[in-house]
């Protein structure tokens, strides 16, 4: 089955790295020379599945995966 989700991001890092975007508070980013693609289909049954080709090709843990539906965020 082909994807039916492919999206991409520019890749940057928190300067400061402090995380304070995710708290909703200022950030000072700078732009770095990487970039995230991320391409998804459907499967069914409620769980969300990712794995990271980069992590595997480096031998790390590369897989992880989650119940879709609400969030507490």
């Amino acid at each position: 089955m082909k994807a039916s989700v492919v999206v991409s991001s520019p890749g940057r890092a928190d300067f400061l790295n402090t995380h304070q975007d995710y708290k909703g508070l200022p950030v000072v980013p700078v732009a770095i020379d990487l970039r995230m693609y991320l391409s998804a289909k459907p499967t069914g049954g409620g769980v969300f599945r990712i794995k990271s080709l980069d992590l595997e090709k480096h031998g790390e843990p590369a897989t992880d995966s989650f119940e879709t539906g609400e969030n507490e965020m």
